[in-house]
């Protein structure tokens, strides 16, 4: 079924400022943060269509004058709307019979919700940096204690003794002495005789490779 053509509504302009006669974008507007440029222009738009044509020609008229879709036209009407700069009329079918653009005065409100907003989420976030950060430092400090509790083998004293026990054997040998004089010599050292004989044979056995 072929949608019905929406006929032309009505613009009513409660500014006088803006009533004048110029269809140029208010400062005011410009900068309003949260808004999108593309109803930002829509709303010259509607204010062009308020001095020459004196009503709303229809969505399907716009989207043809500046050459955009009609959903595009639709999207920033309903964000002009929804940020309460201007106020639409719509028939039982959905058809706008009427524009309002409001006072420039009643801007301030959504102009200071925005910014509170915009205050608000900055808060929020530099918050979470904070946190965030916290935690790093907070896991930092863990890992480096965890670190520090690690405890470390302890060495082992009896492997200690045995290799010092070699180095001397070793270096008596050296010297000349029999091995039967190296095994007394590490038993007056509180050698065991087994482990003295051990350390013995095993020099001997290295000092007879090729």
């Amino acid at each position: 079924m072929r949608r019905e053509a929406q006929g032309p509504a009505n613009i009513r302009v409660h500014d006088k400022l803006l009533a004048a006669g110029f269809v140029m974008t208010p400062v005011s507007l410009l900068r309003l943060p949260g808004i999108g440029m593309g109803a930002k222009l829509l709303y010259s738009a509607i204010l062009h269509y308020s001095h020459v044509l004196k009503f709303w020609p229809g969505i399907e008229a716009a989207a043809a004058d500046f050459s955009i879709s009609e959903r595009s036209i639709t999207s920033y009407l309903k964000e002009l709307e929804a940020s309460g700069i201007v106020r639409v009329a719509r028939d039982s079918r959905g058809y706008i019979e009427e524009i309002e653009c409001l006072s420039v005065a009643s801007w301030a409100k959504t102009v200071k919700q925005a910014r509170v907003q915009i205050l608000r989420a900055e808060g929020e976030a530099v918050s979470t940096q904070k946190m965030s950060r916290r935690a790093q430092s907070l896991r930092a400090a863990s890992s480096s204690k965890d670190s520090r509790d690690i405890k470390r083998p302890a060495l082992d004293p009896s492997a200690s003794r045995k290799a010092s026990r070699r180095t001397f054997a070793q270096a008596e040998l050296a010297k000349g002495k029999t091995a039967e004089q190296v095994v007394a010599a590490l038993a007056r050292m509180n050698t065991p005789q087994a482990e003295a004989e051990e350390i013995i044979a095993g020099l001997q056995a290295g000092s007879t490779k090729p």
